[in-house]
């Protein structure tokens, strides 16, 4: 080992010891336990910062991709025997094949970090967070249920089903549902939830920050599923890894309300929202649905993509975003929810880049864009281009623009039906509680609560 080497993989430990003794600070001490939130606020400032300048991310790695000694082992730092028993029960038995892949050293940080800031409750109180929204009338209940016991619940329901499956090799899967299922409320910390920096989303999407720029902070192949998992786990999607976690996230509820009625909690009007909050496709023991579309493939394919190389992104999103939560005598071109989305009126993304093709001079977006085709195509062009950045859900499939939506209130009756390409709030400038503001404006818009993808038998007989 050359000295330059020796010096860099000296200071990379030194970086990740004092990280993770920030981390196992005692809760006692209130100073240390807000600077180690503060620490990895800071890293994960310092990440996404870089990246949105096009610079590479850290040469530092505060969370390396293996244990640097066979024998590693955390257990004997954490307060609670449950957190201990779990690493027992779920990570020894794939110690061998979680140090291969990686994942061993993500898993006991996630660990460490429930471990001692999980005490706080499982769910936010927080204006605008989907799953508060879903469940608020039941909130005092559910706070009982701490961040670190929902988390384990999680993760053991999602990898026992995979057991119980009888899945070929599981111990590959482990790593991948473990970092997952850890790591999906992480932004329920108090420390995280309440900062500035995280008001284009719900809790959802602060988890989805953590694990991108302090915990999943290289690249590999299983890195893009995991994040995105986490971000749109309280999507209606069933299919994949989203799925698997949707499916582990209800049981653990399930289980938790039986536990607390065996210790005398009414629990009744828990298992309604439960069961309110979750569509049947979530339910164990459904068959995966595909990606949920609306057919807009010409003659069973795709529309054609077109040139748009001179469409600035930033421009059209500046271009639409004033259109969000405006209403006219109850006609509306765009609306957001608190699930993190906003849902674009496909009419508003051709008719936008028409206008940008004026002011840019580009007559051949101009010739035929009053036809139905040369419409579709500008919109599957625009919706590839954001998939590319990452700001359409996966529900919306390969070969499609968005998908037809009923929107209902808050007594579940349907108000419309349209069809809509969703968006990711963050790729607005203006924060999704700002935009949530605006509806107190549009008597129509503010009446939704709740948008449903229409596909499949059950659609059609709920929507028809």
């Amino acid at each position: 080992m050359g000295l330059f080497t020796w010096v860099v993989t000296w200071a990379i430990t030194c970086l990740v010891l004092a990280l993770l003794i920030y981390l196992w600070i005692p809760e006692k001490d209130p100073r240390k336990q807000k600077a180690a939130i503060s620490r990895l606020n800071e890293t994960i400032r310092e990440n996404a910062y870089r990246q949105a300048a096009g610079q590479p991310q850290s040469e530092r790695k505060d969370i390396p991709c293996q244990p640097t000694e066979g024998n590693y082992s955390p257990a004997a730092s954490w307060r609670h025997d449950r957190t201990r028993e779990f690493w027992a029960r779920f990570v020894e038995p794939y110690r061998k094949v979680l140090e291969a892949s990686g994942y061993l050293m993500r898993i006991s940080t996630l660990l460490s970090i429930l471990d001692q800031h999980g005490h706080c409750p499982s769910v936010v109180q927080v204006t605008g967070d989907r799953e508060h929204e879903e469940l608020g009338n039941v909130y005092g209940i559910l706070s009982q249920v701490s961040l670190l016991d929902h988390s384990l619940n999680v993760a053991e329901k999602i990898v026992g089903g995979v057991i119980e499956r009888k899945v070929k090799d599981p111990e590959m899967l482990v790593g991948k549902l473990l970092v997952t299922a850890l790591g999906h409320d992480i932004g329920k910390i108090p420390g995280l939830t309440d900062s500035s920096q995280y008001s284009k989303g719900d809790h959802a999407y602060v988890s989805y920050l953590v694990l991108k720029n302090a915990i999943l902070t290289d690249t590999f192949p299983q890195r893009e599923e995991i994040l995105k998992t986490v971000r749109e786990h309280h999507y209606r999607v069933d299919e994949g890894l989203t799925g698997e976690l949707r499916r582990a996230d209800h049981m653990a509820r399930e289980m938790e309300a039986e536990q607390l009625a065996t210790r005398g909690q009414p629990v009744s009007e828990l298992m309604a929202a439960l069961a309110s909050s979750h569509t049947p496709a979530c339910r164990p023991g459904r068959v995966d649905q595909k990606p949920v579309s609306e057919p807009q493939k010409q003659g069973g394919q795709a529309p054609p993509l077109l040139n748009l190389d001179w469409l600035d992104l930033d421009e059209f999103i500046q271009f639409v975003e004033p259109h969000i939560n405006v209403e006219d005598e109850g006609h509306f071109k765009a609306f957001s929810m608190n699930n993190g989305l906003v849902y674009l009126m496909l009419s508003l993304v051709s008719d936008t880049v028409v206008r940008l093709a004026q002011k840019h001079n580009h007559p051949e977006v101009l010739v035929g864009c009053e036809t139905k085709e040369k419409k579709r195509s500008i919109e599957y062009t625009v919706k590839t281009m954001l998939a590319h950045k990452g700001f359409i859900p996966s529900f919306i499939g390969d070969g499609y623009s968005g998908a037809r939506f009923a929107l209902y209130d808050k007594n579940g009756k349907k108000l419309t039906a349209g069809i809509y390409m969703p968006v990711s709030a963050e790729a607005f400038k203006t924060p999704l509680a700002e935009l949530e503001v605006k509806k107190n404006n549009c008597p129509f818009i503010k009446q939704i609560a709740d948008v449903q993808p229409k596909t499949g038998s059950r659609a059609r007989e709920k929507n028809g």
